[in-house]
């Protein structure tokens, strides 16, 4: 499924001190029913190869990547950020070089030459209901901004809030809330 929408949301200064505090959404899907994203800055301090080992499966990078938490809804929920050489039933495509599959749907190919190769596995996913998050938008609670596949494939974890701000020309200590929250609902 591609993905025609897929863009950031950055948190503003209103979610602080809410489990969306400081975080960078990859949203891969946005429509009238709803949305779908993933946080793809928050570390879980874990890596995909001890996952692996646990599964009995070996990584195809080799690399000891971290595992991001996606967000708060379905925390059992495994997924992958990985490279375009296999489209899953369940895959997003959200960009030309970047797919998102659930893991059981990749990891299932136990012979890891050929897995795609992972750029970030994760758990959990942010959801927003009808209209939800044109709400939150509309409120000031986030900021959307274009996809860009270089901060989820280039830049440090820990430096992606900061970096999708100056990309926009935002640095984050000229950021003032003036958010005006109606009925907040954040899942």
């Amino acid at each position: 499924m591609l993905s025609k929408k897929a863009s950031f949301l950055i948190a503003m200064p209103a979610l602080k001190e809410s489990v969306f505090e400081g975080s960078v959404v990859l949203l891969a899907e946005h429509n009238t029913e709803g949305a779908l994203g993933f946080v793809i800055n928050y570390n879980t301090g874990t890596e995909l190869t001890e996952n692996l080992r646990q599964l009995h499966l070996e990584s195809a990078s080799g690399e000891a990547l971290p595992l991001l938490l996606g967000g708060p809804v379905e925390t059992g929920f495994f997924w992958l950020l990985h490279e375009p050489i296999l489209e899953t039933e369940s895959t997003i495509v959200i960009h030309p070089e970047l797919y998102l599959s659930p893991a059981s749907e990749i990891l299932l190919i136990t012979d890891p030459q050929q897995r795609p190769l992972i750029y970030h596995a994760g758990i959990g996913y942010a959801g927003w209901a009808a209209n939800q998050l044109e709400r939150e938008i509309e409120e000031g609670v986030w900021w959307k901004a274009d996809f860009g596949v270089d901060l989820v494939l280039k830049v440090p974890i820990q430096e992606r809030y900061q970096q999708a701000f100056e990309s926009l020309g935002i640095h984050l200590d000229q950021l003032v809330d003036k958010t005006v929250i109606r009925n907040p609902v954040i899942n």
